[in-house]
Protein backbone atom coordinates (compact mmCIF):
# COMPACT_ATOMS: atom_id res chain seq x y z
CA UNK A 1 0.00 0.00 0.00
CA UNK A 2 1.69 3.74 -1.22
CA UNK A 3 2.32 5.97 1.92
CA UNK A 4 -0.46 8.33 1.55
CA UNK A 5 1.16 11.60 1.82
CA UNK A 6 3.54 10.08 -1.12
CA UNK A 7 0.68 9.62 -3.06
CA UNK A 8 -0.84 12.52 -2.74
CA UNK A 9 -0.84 15.33 -5.28
CA UNK A 10 0.60 18.85 -4.29
CA UNK A 11 -0.73 20.55 -7.20
CA UNK A 12 -4.15 19.24 -5.76
CA UNK A 13 -3.52 20.45 -2.47
CA UNK A 14 -2.03 23.64 -3.79
CA UNK A 15 -5.57 24.24 -5.41
CA UNK A 16 -7.60 23.09 -2.75
CA UNK A 17 -5.55 24.85 0.05
CA UNK A 18 -6.46 28.13 -1.92
CA UNK A 19 -10.09 27.21 -3.01
CA UNK A 20 -10.36 27.50 1.26
CA UNK A 21 -8.25 30.09 1.52
CA UNK A 22 -10.85 32.37 -0.80
CA UNK A 23 -13.29 31.20 1.09
CA UNK A 24 -12.50 32.38 4.15
CA UNK A 25 -11.93 35.86 2.45
CA UNK A 26 -15.55 36.71 0.40
CA UNK A 27 -13.94 40.00 -0.43
CA UNK A 28 -11.40 38.28 -2.39
CA UNK A 29 -7.20 38.57 -1.50
CA UNK A 30 -4.45 40.08 -3.59
CA UNK A 31 -2.05 37.53 -5.01
CA UNK A 32 0.48 38.10 -2.54
CA UNK A 33 -1.63 37.42 0.29
CA UNK A 34 -2.28 34.35 -1.72
CA UNK A 35 0.87 33.43 -1.91
CA UNK A 36 2.05 33.88 1.15
CA UNK A 37 -0.75 32.08 2.82
CA UNK A 38 0.11 28.83 0.74
CA UNK A 39 3.69 29.24 1.45
CA UNK A 40 4.49 29.01 -2.76
CA UNK A 41 6.37 31.72 -4.50
CA UNK A 42 4.00 34.32 -6.68
CA UNK A 43 4.82 32.60 -9.74
CA UNK A 44 3.24 29.33 -8.18
CA UNK A 45 0.43 30.76 -6.30
CA UNK A 46 0.00 32.48 -10.02
CA UNK A 47 -0.82 28.76 -11.73
CA UNK A 48 -2.84 27.64 -9.74
CA UNK A 49 -5.25 30.88 -9.89
CA UNK A 50 -5.49 31.06 -13.20
CA UNK A 51 -6.25 27.45 -13.89
CA UNK A 52 -8.75 27.90 -11.44
CA UNK A 53 -10.01 31.09 -13.08
CA UNK A 54 -10.28 29.48 -16.72
CA UNK A 55 -12.28 26.93 -15.26
CA UNK A 56 -14.69 29.55 -13.95
CA UNK A 57 -14.15 28.81 -9.62
CA UNK A 58 -12.30 32.17 -9.51
CA UNK A 59 -12.89 35.41 -10.40
CA UNK A 60 -10.67 38.56 -10.77
CA UNK A 61 -11.90 41.73 -9.70
CA UNK A 62 -10.13 44.12 -12.47
CA UNK A 63 -10.33 47.15 -10.17
CA UNK A 64 -8.56 46.08 -7.26
CA UNK A 65 -7.00 42.53 -8.84
CA UNK A 66 -7.99 40.54 -6.07
CA UNK A 67 -9.09 36.90 -6.43
CA UNK A 68 -12.42 35.43 -4.91
CA UNK A 69 -14.19 32.28 -5.67
CA UNK A 70 -16.41 32.03 -8.82
CA UNK A 71 -20.01 31.18 -10.18
CA UNK A 72 -19.08 27.47 -10.47
CA UNK A 73 -18.76 26.53 -6.74
CA UNK A 74 -22.48 27.89 -6.77
CA UNK A 75 -23.78 25.34 -9.55
CA UNK A 76 -21.45 22.58 -7.79
CA UNK A 77 -23.09 23.74 -4.48
CA UNK A 78 -26.51 23.68 -5.57
CA UNK A 79 -25.78 19.87 -7.61
CA UNK A 80 -24.97 18.40 -3.99
CA UNK A 81 -27.83 19.86 -2.63
CA UNK A 82 -30.16 19.21 -5.02
CA UNK A 83 -28.43 15.20 -5.31
CA UNK A 84 -29.03 15.20 -1.39
CA UNK A 85 -32.58 16.60 -1.17
CA UNK A 86 -33.73 14.22 -3.65
CA UNK A 87 -32.40 10.78 -2.46
CA UNK A 88 -33.24 11.87 1.46
CA UNK A 89 -36.57 12.28 -0.15
CA UNK A 90 -36.71 9.00 -2.52
CA UNK A 91 -35.60 6.54 0.04
CA UNK A 92 -38.59 5.54 1.54
CA UNK A 93 -40.58 5.19 -2.26
CA UNK A 94 -37.76 3.58 -3.73
CA UNK A 95 -37.18 0.82 -1.04
CA UNK A 96 -40.45 0.01 -0.96
CA UNK A 97 -40.57 -0.39 -4.43
CA UNK A 98 -37.47 -2.35 -4.12
CA UNK A 99 -39.51 -4.98 -1.71
CA UNK A 100 -42.77 -4.82 -4.11
CA UNK A 101 -41.03 -5.71 -7.49
CA UNK A 102 -37.97 -7.88 -5.75
CA UNK A 103 -35.59 -6.15 -8.71
CA UNK A 104 -32.61 -3.59 -8.50
CA UNK A 105 -33.95 -0.47 -8.41
CA UNK A 106 -31.42 3.03 -8.80
CA UNK A 107 -31.67 6.48 -8.25
CA UNK A 108 -29.42 8.82 -10.34
CA UNK A 109 -28.75 12.57 -11.24
CA UNK A 110 -27.53 14.08 -14.06
CA UNK A 111 -24.33 15.17 -14.35
CA UNK A 112 -22.20 16.66 -16.80
CA UNK A 113 -24.12 14.97 -19.75
CA UNK A 114 -24.43 11.27 -18.12
CA UNK A 115 -26.26 10.05 -14.92
CA UNK A 116 -24.64 9.55 -11.85
CA UNK A 117 -26.27 7.05 -9.38
CA UNK A 118 -26.82 8.31 -6.05
CA UNK A 119 -28.64 5.61 -4.54
CA UNK A 120 -28.85 1.47 -4.90
CA UNK A 121 -31.33 -0.78 -3.59
CA UNK A 122 -30.67 -4.77 -4.90
CA UNK A 123 -32.92 -7.52 -5.22
CA UNK A 124 -32.35 -10.52 -3.27
CA UNK A 125 -32.37 -12.38 -6.69
CA UNK A 126 -29.22 -14.35 -7.94
CA UNK A 127 -28.24 -12.49 -10.57
CA UNK A 128 -27.10 -8.53 -9.51
CA UNK A 129 -27.08 -5.80 -11.55
CA UNK A 130 -23.43 -4.37 -11.80
CA UNK A 131 -23.48 -0.68 -11.69
CA UNK A 132 -22.56 0.73 -8.31
CA UNK A 133 -23.42 4.31 -6.44
CA UNK A 134 -20.95 6.69 -7.54
CA UNK A 135 -20.59 5.57 -11.36
CA UNK A 136 -21.85 7.21 -14.18
CA UNK A 137 -24.10 5.69 -16.71
CA UNK A 138 -24.83 7.45 -20.74
CA UNK A 139 -27.69 9.61 -21.33
CA UNK A 140 -28.51 7.17 -25.20
CA UNK A 141 -28.76 3.89 -23.93
CA UNK A 142 -30.01 3.70 -20.36
CA UNK A 143 -33.70 4.43 -18.75
CA UNK A 144 -33.32 6.36 -16.31
CA UNK A 145 -30.78 8.37 -18.66
CA UNK A 146 -33.52 8.06 -21.57
CA UNK A 147 -36.40 9.03 -18.91
CA UNK A 148 -34.28 12.24 -17.94
CA UNK A 149 -33.70 13.69 -21.38
CA UNK A 150 -37.46 12.99 -22.33
CA UNK A 151 -38.73 15.27 -19.67
CA UNK A 152 -37.08 17.80 -20.94
CA UNK A 153 -38.22 20.41 -23.52
CA UNK A 154 -38.23 19.55 -27.18
CA UNK A 155 -35.01 21.92 -28.00
CA UNK A 156 -33.12 21.16 -24.52
CA UNK A 157 -33.63 17.91 -25.95
CA UNK A 158 -32.46 18.00 -29.77
CA UNK A 159 -29.84 20.43 -28.23
CA UNK A 160 -28.08 17.12 -25.83
CA UNK A 161 -28.98 14.71 -28.71
CA UNK A 162 -26.80 16.35 -30.71
CA UNK A 163 -23.82 16.86 -28.27
CA UNK A 164 -23.66 13.05 -26.94
CA UNK A 165 -21.09 10.65 -27.90
CA UNK A 166 -23.33 7.41 -28.85
CA UNK A 167 -20.87 4.91 -27.57
CA UNK A 168 -22.08 1.38 -29.01
CA UNK A 169 -22.93 -0.82 -25.80
CA UNK A 170 -24.63 -3.75 -27.12
CA UNK A 171 -26.21 -4.10 -30.75
CA UNK A 172 -29.20 -2.65 -29.79
CA UNK A 173 -27.75 0.84 -28.69
CA UNK A 174 -29.69 4.03 -30.40
CA UNK A 175 -26.62 5.35 -32.73
CA UNK A 176 -27.79 8.62 -34.04
CA UNK A 177 -29.49 11.75 -32.98
CA UNK A 178 -32.27 11.20 -34.68
CA UNK A 179 -32.87 7.82 -33.84
CA UNK A 180 -33.00 8.95 -29.68
CA UNK A 181 -35.31 12.10 -30.39
CA UNK A 182 -37.71 9.41 -31.75
CA UNK A 183 -37.14 7.26 -28.93
CA UNK A 184 -37.39 10.40 -26.57
CA UNK A 185 -40.74 11.42 -28.13
CA UNK A 186 -42.63 7.66 -27.55
CA UNK A 187 -40.69 8.26 -24.07
CA UNK A 188 -42.79 11.16 -23.49
CA UNK A 189 -45.84 10.17 -24.32
CA UNK A 190 -45.69 6.64 -21.99
CA UNK A 191 -44.16 8.08 -19.38
CA UNK A 192 -41.46 5.70 -18.56
CA UNK A 193 -38.51 4.57 -20.19
CA UNK A 194 -37.32 0.98 -21.52
CA UNK A 195 -33.65 0.03 -21.65
CA UNK A 196 -34.14 -3.16 -23.83
CA UNK A 197 -30.76 -4.73 -23.65
CA UNK A 198 -28.79 -1.66 -24.97
CA UNK A 199 -26.54 -0.46 -22.21
CA UNK A 200 -25.47 -4.02 -20.83
CA UNK A 201 -26.38 -7.50 -22.08
CA UNK A 202 -29.19 -9.81 -20.89
CA UNK A 203 -30.44 -6.73 -18.78
CA UNK A 204 -33.46 -4.96 -19.38
CA UNK A 205 -34.21 -1.20 -17.20
CA UNK A 206 -36.97 0.70 -17.20
CA UNK A 207 -37.09 4.39 -15.73
CA UNK A 208 -39.04 7.39 -15.15
CA UNK A 209 -37.87 10.70 -14.41
CA UNK A 210 -38.48 12.88 -10.99
CA UNK A 211 -39.48 16.69 -11.40
CA UNK A 212 -38.99 19.44 -9.03
CA UNK A 213 -41.53 22.47 -8.40
CA UNK A 214 -40.46 24.16 -11.37
CA UNK A 215 -41.49 21.14 -13.55
CA UNK A 216 -38.32 20.51 -14.54
CA UNK A 217 -36.52 17.20 -14.44
CA UNK A 218 -34.01 16.51 -11.49
CA UNK A 219 -33.64 12.49 -11.65
CA UNK A 220 -34.25 9.25 -12.27
CA UNK A 221 -35.26 6.19 -10.76
CA UNK A 222 -34.92 3.14 -12.60
CA UNK A 223 -35.55 -0.92 -12.04
CA UNK A 224 -33.20 -2.92 -13.56
CA UNK A 225 -33.56 -7.03 -14.06
CA UNK A 226 -32.53 -9.87 -15.74
CA UNK A 227 -33.86 -9.40 -19.14
CA UNK A 228 -35.49 -13.70 -18.77
CA UNK A 229 -37.26 -12.19 -16.63
CA UNK A 230 -38.10 -8.74 -17.44
CA UNK A 231 -40.75 -9.82 -20.99
CA UNK A 232 -42.73 -7.56 -22.23
CA UNK A 233 -45.46 -7.99 -19.85
CA UNK A 234 -43.16 -7.46 -16.93
CA UNK A 235 -41.70 -4.38 -18.66
CA UNK A 236 -45.43 -2.86 -19.23
CA UNK A 237 -45.91 -3.40 -14.91
CA UNK A 238 -42.81 -2.22 -13.97
CA UNK A 239 -42.96 0.99 -15.85
CA UNK A 240 -46.29 1.75 -14.88
CA UNK A 241 -45.05 1.08 -11.23
CA UNK A 242 -41.68 3.17 -11.90
CA UNK A 243 -43.49 6.16 -13.11
CA UNK A 244 -45.98 6.23 -10.31
CA UNK A 245 -43.58 6.19 -7.52
CA UNK A 246 -41.45 9.15 -9.78
CA UNK A 247 -44.19 11.03 -9.30
CA UNK A 248 -44.89 10.29 -5.45
CA UNK A 249 -41.51 11.43 -5.22
CA UNK A 250 -41.85 14.78 -7.33
CA UNK A 251 -44.47 15.42 -5.61
CA UNK A 252 -42.99 15.38 -1.89
CA UNK A 253 -40.82 17.41 -3.36
CA UNK A 254 -42.92 19.87 -4.42
CA UNK A 255 -43.02 19.13 -7.85
CA UNK A 256 -45.18 17.26 -10.37
CA UNK A 257 -45.96 17.11 -14.49
CA UNK A 258 -43.79 19.86 -16.34
CA UNK A 259 -45.46 22.79 -16.40
CA UNK A 260 -46.66 25.18 -19.37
Amino acid sequence: MQDSDASRLKSLDRALDLIETLAGHPHGVSLTIAAKQLGIPKSGAFRVLNTLEQRGYVVQDPRTEHYALGPRFLYLALAVERGSDVRSVATPFLRALRDELNETVYLAVPANRMMAYIDKFPSTRSLQMSAQVGEHAMLHCTAQGKAYLAALDVAQRKQIAESLDYVRRTERTIQTPDELLAELERVARRGYAVNDIENEPEVRCVGAAVRDRSGAPVAGVSVSGAAANMNRQRVALVGKRCREVAEEISSALGGGRALG
